[in-house]
């Protein structure tokens, strides 16, 4: 299992645009093979920070997608939004706790 983290800030009153546009491409667009979850979540210390949380099947699925014309289109699209550098971190899963009442299936609302 892989999860792949980038974290950002988004210019200054565009928080809510950029959620929306985020749902748009992504929760109702893009379901690439080898993605079990995906999540934007917003910093409760800096109300313009972010993260998202991508996990995969395998480093392979991860690839696959980040070498495709739609995360591409997808990055283009997302850009204007953010301002000063923005990290990404691949990392391999080393434990994993389901806990109990979290569903399996994790749906972003």
């Amino acid at each position: 299992m892989i999860v792949r983290i980038g974290r950002g800030h988004i210019r200054p009153g565009t928080w809510d645009e950029y959620e929306r546009t985020y749902k748009k491409l992504l929760v109702d667009g893009a379901k690439p093979d080898g993605l079990q979850t995906r999540l934007l979540v917003r910093d409760v210390e800096d109300e313009h920070g972010g993260y998202t949380l991508a996990i995969w099947d395998d480093e392979d699925s991860l690839n696959e997608w980040l070498r495709s014309s739609e995360f591409a289109e997808i990055q283009q699209q997302m850009r204007p939004y953010f301002v000063g550098d923005y990290q990404v971190h691949t990392c391999d899963v080393c434990v994993h706790e389901q806990l109990a009442g979290m569903p399996a299936d994790l749906k972003i609302p």
